[in-house]
């Protein structure tokens, strides 16, 4: 489901670099737009590093959105992170791939507790061989573009696809998503007895794409 207008707006002028930042972490980049794009300090996925970037990387979008909603008006109420999965996700997981969500939710309280946050970051970013559980992020992505087009007018996802990095943050979805992952990062951060800072924080553009110091 596409964000309201006002909040869509905003966030499509500010993190137009979210797919660039995903593809240039790949092998093997595929978008050839992001040729001519320098984001410093890029990790590969699965690399060691990683983990934690990605985790850091949405924290600050995160913190750029919530400015972004309590500076337009009427739309208070257009951040709600997950406090769990929705119903439709976890049914469809469970029809068709039972034992995966299980698996995955054990894997990450395990990580909670492990002293390094890259570890907990690489499991939820994508899926690995050697880990049948991870990858609980791309999926929940791919999954919600399938039930959206089979659910939702068209018009509504055309330009909101979770499935599309570059139109994933215009979906109501892609927050509340990485608002449920950003409370597992806080958590280890709270075991691990370092800061929490969620606090909004005013997005800025570099090179015309949003740049995360």
């Amino acid at each position: 489901m596409r964000l309201p207008d006002g909040i869509y707006r905003e966030v499509k002028h500010f993190f137009s670099g979210h797919a660039c930042w995903h593809d240039m972490r790949l092998v093997r980049p595929t978008l050839p737009n992001c040729s001519n794009v320098a984001i410093p300090g890029i990790v590969k996925v699965g690399e060691p590093g990683s983990g934690e970037q990605f985790l850091e990387f949405h924290r600050q979008m995160i913190r750029n959105f919530k400015w972004i909603v309590l500076h337009t008006t009427g739309n208070l109420d257009a951040y709600k992170p997950w406090q769990q999965l929705p119903p439709f996700l976890v049914e469809i997981f469970n029809e068709n791939t039972p034992g995966f969500l299980d698996g995955a939710l054990a894997g990450i309280a395990r990580l909670l507790d492990d002293d390094n946050v890259d570890r907990l970051g690489i499991f939820l970013e994508r899926k690995h061989i050697d880990r049948p559980a991870s990858g609980i992020h791309d999926l929940v992505h791919a999954t919600i573009d399938f039930y959206e087009r089979e659910n939702v007018d068209a018009i509504l996802w055309e330009d909101a696809s979770m499935r599309d990095m570059r139109a994933a943050p215009h979906n109501e979805h892609f927050w509340g998503l990485h608002g449920w992952i950003d409370e597992f990062y806080a958590e280890w951060q709270r075991r691990h007895r370092i800061p929490v800072d969620q606090t909004p924080l005013m997005p800025s553009l570099h090179g015309g794409h949003v740049h995360l110091a």
